[in-house]
């Protein structure tokens, strides 16, 4: 076996280790989850969404424009390709629709997975895994959380849900205290 093929199989790996690492986080975190249409109201497309892979050396950075739904792919400041994005709000899904010319030469669909002002998690439509390639389109927050180790990221994002778990759980305490006080005083 040469180098090649040893760094391809651990390329592999590492890839299929990230997607069974969000296919465990992803389930636990969704529901604190924002809906694609919060995508817009929220104006998370300003943000600068940094790639997350643990292949790439490089910086993939994507770009979201409100204005005629522009989407923009570059790698280390080299724009990869142009492009429009558009939200399927009835199916908490995102096309990105990459262009040549002005005209359409691809077209991906993905579901969201986990959306905040941290984290844009999509999984693209299909079965990847026999093409080698990762379900999931991790991106991060470029000013929040760019400069973080991936193991890092997995780690904050699994403390999303443990997070806004603690503020569900602070709201039914106070209402409860609210509920016992009102019961005291009607009695």
């Amino acid at each position: 076996m040469d180098d090649t093929t040893f760094h391809l199989e651990t390329d592999q790996d590492l890839k299929v280790e990230l997607d069974l690492t969000l296919d465990d986080i992803l389930p636990r975190i969704k529901k604190w989850s924002e809906d694609i249409y919060e995508f817009e109201d929220k104006e998370y497309y300003k943000t600068r969404w940094v790639q997350v892979n643990p292949v790439f050396s490089e910086v993939v950075l994507h770009l979201f424009f409100l204005d005629d739904y522009q989407y923009l792919s570059s790698v280390d400041g080299d724009i990869v390709f142009k492009g429009k994005w558009q939200s399927l709000e009835e199916s908490n899904a995102i096309i990105l629709h990459k262009l040549v010319n002005n005209h359409i030469k691809q077209s991906e669909l993905f579901d969201l997975m986990f959306l905040n002002g941290d984290f844009f998690v999509l999984k693209k439509h299909g079965n990847h895994k026999s093409r080698g390639k990762s379900k999931y389109l991790l991106m991060v927050n470029e000013d929040t959380m760019g400069d973080l180790e991936i193991e890092e990221l997995l780690g904050y994002l699994e403390k999303e849900g443990q997070k806004d778990y603690g503020k569900t759980v602070m709201i039914g305490v106070v209402i409860l205290v609210i509920l016992v006080f009102l019961f005291l005083q009607l009695t």
